[in-house]
């Protein structure tokens, strides 16, 4: 029986940490050995242990950072040796590739990038800039198998690190389930969700962080509210909640949006809901975007780099509008709302973001 290693920074709640637990449900259906490694699991950052299968051996290097790693990630691959290993995240991707060259042992290095190199590097200048530009370029072009989770990714990265990476291979994330049909069918308490509701519900998912750029879907949503009834559901958790709740209440708008924090089934709320919008300044393949496209719903869309063009195929299955543009954002989602824009209704995209055709797809890689 094959041994593969999963190896996440921390099973938190994140589109990373979910894919991670995914693919390990995957791996020992499929009947491999399979281990989740994560740099620390302590109190918040173990919110997806449950959703692990019993089978999957779960191991916590507890070492707090991702920059430690390195010393207890060896000496675990020592002692188990395994197969495979599949690690994700840029940071994670350097420190496993440094571990597995100390360790000594023969093993399949495959590397998920979810984000995009220009954005990992935009916020960098000078020596730590060109610090993590080599050290990408030096493990991307050394690892046995380089995973963009999506084709914008795997571009974006080529261009940014300026050379040649012969051993690409896009793979989507495994983010439509059959559990999830099931959990999108659960009810829901929150008034605002309730079927005689007369007021529309816009509902947005993902951590409360930077890249989400939710100051603007508030803006947006005020200037919304001006023209239509509406009330705005942003399901997730993170280091924004004290700016957006501050600029909630900036804008007056305490009555018609609400911050529930991190909810174990988003999708009971996501299917009930009127409109799905994303806001997000940059992702690498938005899952949650995904998931609305499986729900069928009404989507809003800013046509950030990337994955949602990709995704919702040049606008056919959903509304783009251009990146940061707050009266664009505002606007569509009026004229959805009003039904003045329709779009198509994806068919089948678990055929292409299912977990059985995405574990298949890594199989071939192991």
């Amino acid at each position: 029986m094959k041994k593969v290693a999963l190896i996440i920074p921390t099973l938190g709640g994140g589109g990373a940490e979910r894919t991670a637990v995914l693919l390990a449900n995957g791996f020992v259906n499929a009947g491999l050995e399979t281990y989740v490694i994560a740099v620390n699991l302590a109190g918040e950052k173990s919110k997806l242990k449950a959703e692990l299968s019993p089978a999957v051996h779960l191991v916590d290097l507890a070492c707090g950072q991702v920059k430690y790693m390195t010393r207890p990630l060896v000496a675990w691959l020592k002692q188990v040796q395994p197969d495979a290993l599949i690690s994700t995240m840029t940071h994670t991707n350097i420190m496993v590739y440094w571990a597995k060259q100390l360790s000594g042992i023969k093993t399949r290095l495959i590397c998920r990038e979810t984000s995009t190199a220009s954005v990992n590097l935009k916020h960098r200048t000078g020596l730590k800039k060109w610090l993590l530009q080599s050290a990408m370029r030096w493990v991307y072009q050394r690892c046995d198998v380089l995973v963009p989770v999506s084709q914008g990714v795997a571009d974006d990265m080529q261009q940014y690190l300026g050379t040649a990476l012969p051993k690409t291979h896009v793979i989507y994330d495994p983010v439509i389930t059959p559990e999830l049909y099931q959990l999108a069918q659960e009810a829901v308490e929150e008034p605002w969700f309730q079927p005689e509701r007369s007021i529309p519900v816009i509902v947005a998912a993902g951590r409360l962080t930077e890249a989400k750029n939710y100051p603007l879907l508030l803006h947006a949503f005020a200037q919304l509210i001006q023209r239509t009834p509406a009330h705005l559901f942003i399901l997730g958790e993170g280091e924004q909640r004290a700016e957006l709740e501050s600029l909630i209440h900036t804008l007056g708008l305490q009555q018609y949006v609400a911050l529930p924090g991190f909810r174990a089934n988003p999708f009971a709320y996501m299917a009930k809901a009127d409109v799905y919008v994303m806001s997000s300044k940059w992702e690498g393949l938005p899952g949650a975007l995904i998931q609305a496209l499986a729900l069928k719903l009404n989507i809003v869309s800013t046509d950030c780099p990337s994955g949602p063009r990709e995704i919702l195929e040049q606008g056919r299955y959903g509304v783009l509008v251009p990146n940061q543009d707050q009266a664009a954002l505002s606007d569509a989602l009026f004229k959805v709302l009003q039904g003045d824009i329709q779009t198509d209704r994806a068919q089948h995209p678990e055929q292409v973001y299912g977990l059985d055709a995405i574990t298949q797809a890594y199989l071939a890689l192991i």
